[in-house]
């Protein structure tokens, strides 16, 4: 069991005044965002203070200088949402109830209110002694084992390139790190994308978070990394919360498998970022021309569900075609998407749940690959491809392989994509779906969908788009 050198500050009776006059950072890179923490949360920090005498624990770590000596400044490794509490109350931006019921901020509390807060004397502080910053988020996992510690939290706790690259992209200069990865590819700066988050040109403010804008960007950078990790494509990954986790850590916290990646192919990795980069260029580029710019998009799920559609469609062409070259006119494809996503999503008014709001919250592979269908099959439906001004060229082959069938039919689990009654092979067709071939449908797996013949005789005699059955069986 590893033990650290630590010190417990005036034996756990540290006033909030003098931890106050403290010089502690409060927010270093990779530590809790306290933009996580609800208003209701920290008011009820002071209400525990006030009324009830709670005994607060904090843990922080001494800083030291390049030759090793302590500088008599300190970092946080726990307790910075508590803290910030205290600050928000004692600049009078949160309220204290008390126990007679009377809610009141700093500038009404009498003197004595005022000396029973700033005197309060159950600060227990712990501080560490000469940790590595490996150490530190060593530390902070064993604090927060059990508690509410995010995704994100969890795998900001460690110091590795991915994690740099990640906070760059969201945070640029304000992120405390340096990338030499963005720094060579030129790109070491916050991405115009995050930076129009922080601007408040977008989304709802509510929605906005620190950390889950590092699980965007998580999502995204996963996505070219599985690409180019072993050139599959990325189903059953997109939405894999483990995996994003393996990208860090392995086992017993060993290397990860980005860290084993970089270090075997810094080329191939290099350019993984830079795709992704571009990628995220075209998504910014492509949402400022949505019907209200960037403000169409007013959640996660629609950023997300759009995000994940473009790249979808690059996939559907087997990533020779970037998804600027698929799509001639954004303000169009925008608006169809946004039009698709309204009207497919669940109306929850009524209490009905359609088969796509059943796979919004899905996050297996195959239920990914059925959002997309249905977005594409709708948006065909009402103006199609066209109406999306996509002009794509054929895909020369035109006939699907066994092991194209092979594939869809494990997909449909050997159900038929229209009436989802068992399928024969001798009574089947594949069909290209949902990007017909006469549009540029590429003849792959993922465009193809198998149907009875007479199913498919019919679809194509009534012209219709043929409406896909979801099933969770």
């Amino acid at each position: 069991m590893t033990m650290y050198d630590t010190e417990n500050l005036k034996d756990g009776k540290l006033t909030i005044r003098e931890l106050m006059n403290m010089d502690i950072d409060w927010h270093p890179p990779g530590q809790r965002d306290t933009q996580a923490s609800t208003p209701e949360k920290e008011v009820s920090y002071i209400v525990e203070i006030m009324n009830n005498g709670y005994l607060y624990k904090m843990a922080l770590a001494e800083v030291y200088d390049d030759s090793g000596e302590f500088t008599g400044e300190y970092r946080v490794i726990d307790g910075s949402h508590r803290n910030d509490a205290m600050e928000k109350f004692k600049s009078g931006q949160i309220p204290w109830t008390s126990p007679d019921g009377d809610v009141l901020v700093w500038g009404q509390l009498s003197k004595a209110q005022k000396a029973q807060f700033l005197n309060y004397d159950k600060i227990d502080i712990v501080v560490y002694k000469n940790l590595t910053e490996e150490e530190e988020g060593i530390v902070f996992r064993k604090l927060n084992d059990g508690s509410s510690v995010t995704e994100e939290e969890f795998l900001n706790s460690f110091n590795i390139e991915i994690r740099d690259i990640i906070r760059v992209i969201v945070r640029g200069g304000r992120s405390g790190v340096r990338s030499e990865v963005l720094r060579r590819l030129g790109r070491h700066s916050q991405h115009k994308l995050f930076e129009a988050m922080d601007r408040g040109d977008w989304m709802d403010p509510g929605q906005i978070t620190r950390h889950r804008n590092d699980l965007i960007a998580i999502k995204i950078l996963a996505i070219f990394f599985k690409r180019a990790f072993d050139s599959k494509t990325i189903y059953d990954f997109t939405q894999d919360r483990k995996f994003y986790g393996s990208m860090y850590v392995g086992p017993n916290t060993t290397a990860g498998l980005w860290s084993k990646f970089s270090d075997k192919n810094p080329d191939a990795r290099d350019k993984c970022v830079m795709d992704c980069l571009k990628f995220m260029d075209t998504v910014y580029d492509f949402l400022r021309k949505a019907p209200n710019g960037l403000k169409s998009f007013k959640s996660k799920n629609e950023f997300e569900g759009i995000v994940n559609h473009m790249i979808g469609l690059e996939i559907m062409f087997g990533g020779k075609r970037k998804v600027r070259n698929i799509i001639a006119d954004p303000a169009k494809y925008t608006s169809s998407w946004l039009a698709a996503h309204e009207t497919l999503k669940p109306n929850i008014s009524k209490g009905v749940k359609s088969d796509y709001g059943f796979l919004i919250g899905r996050k297996q592979g195959w239920e990914w690959r059925m959002k997309f269908d249905y977005i594409m099959k709708y948006v065909m439906e009402h103006g199609g491809l066209e109406s999306m001004s996509i002009r794509p060229k054929k895909d020369r082959k035109r006939d699907f392989s066994q092991s194209d069938k092979n594939i869809a039919w494990n997909f449909q689990e050997g159900r038929c994509g229209h009436c989802n009654d068992e399928l024969a092979w001798d009574n089947m067709h594949a069909h290209h779906s949902p990007i017909p071939h006469e549009y540029g449908g590429p003849t792959v797996p993922e465009n193809c969908e198998l149907l009875h013949v007479d199913c498919h005789q019919k679809q194509h005699s009534s012209g219709d788009v043929i409406e896909l059955v979801a099933s969770n069986e």
